[in-house]
């Protein structure tokens, strides 16, 4: 079940999922048609993202042999990478392409120990106390009621069981010299935007969300997780004008410090 504000997210990513190409081609370009276009998604998961792997690395000891939910699987880059670890893996998407697709990847991929359901993780259909890991990436802050899922991942893991989650930190450089460049430069200040709309001028989705690090920690706690770690990094990019993200020691560290991204990890108590 979606809710009416939600069903606005799941309309926009049915018509702009996430394959890595250009969101201004036409639909029909930037769906996956042959096992090459499935290859290049799985691929660019981890090139665009160079914290990807490291991240599982270190969470896998809680993937291995475990039974995990890939929460927001897309077209199933991810889940395939989890479920060379994981037990057993349910994949979850908020739409039906997603899911239609990540079958098709899973299947050419040869992967049998992945169960997908198209699901709204506002309203997870799962038994309580199930999963010993969940894992969602650039998912949660899309929805519109983060916390909800947030609540809902509490329910549905075990006891002591964890959890990492990236969304999008409010405090990066990229939020911070993109908000100041459209609110005044290009004068969106004057047509009602603020430091807090403007971030739909260059982020994609219905809903966007940019926590920091506070109010992560803050949410994070009152639901009742502990062991919260909340760390940064930044796609394969500009972190700031004229500088590149991993191609430089500073370029590393501003993305360490300053990145789009924030890292979260917690477990159930």
């Amino acid at each position: 079940m979606t809710t009416k504000e939600n069903k606005k997210n799941k309309d926009f990513w049915t018509l702009n999922p996430m394959t890595y190409v250009d969101f201004k081609k036409p639909l029909n370009e930037r769906l996956p048609k042959e096992k090459k276009h499935f290859d290049k998604i799985n691929k660019n998961l981890v090139i665009s993202n160079p914290d990807f792997l490291n991240i599982i690395q270190k969470n896998k000891k809680n993937i291995r042999g475990k039974i995990v939910l890939d929460l927001g699987c897309g077209f199933g880059a991810s889940t395939i990478i989890l479920s060379k670890f994981a037990k057993k893996i349910f994949a979850i998407d908020l739409t039906f392409p997603a899911i239609k697709n990540a079958k098709k990847n899973l299947k050419i991929n040869k992967i049998k120990n992945v169960h997908l359901k198209q699901m709204d993780a506002e309203n997870l259909d799962f038994k309580n106390n199930y999963f010993d890991f969940v894992f969602s990436w650039g998912v949660i802050h899309h929805s519109h009621n983060p916390k909800k899922i947030l609540k809902n991942i509490q329910k549905k893991l075990k006891k002591n069981g964890s959890c990492f989650i990236m969304v999008y930190n409010l405090f990066s450089f990229r939020y911070i010299f993109l908000s100041l460049y459209y609110l005044f430069l290009r004068g969106y200040i004057y047509k009602g935007y603020n430091f807090t709309t403007i971030c739909k001028k260059f982020t994609d989705g219905h809903y966007n969300k940019h926590y920091s690090i506070f109010e992560m920690k803050k949410v994070l706690k009152e639901i009742g997780f502990k062991n919260i770690k909340i760390t940064f990094g930044h796609h394969r990019g500009r972190i700031i004008p004229f500088l590149k993200s991993h191609n430089s020691w500073l370029g590393r560290f501003f993305s360490r410090y300053f990145g789009y991204f924030l890292y979260a990890y917690f477990e159930k108590r």
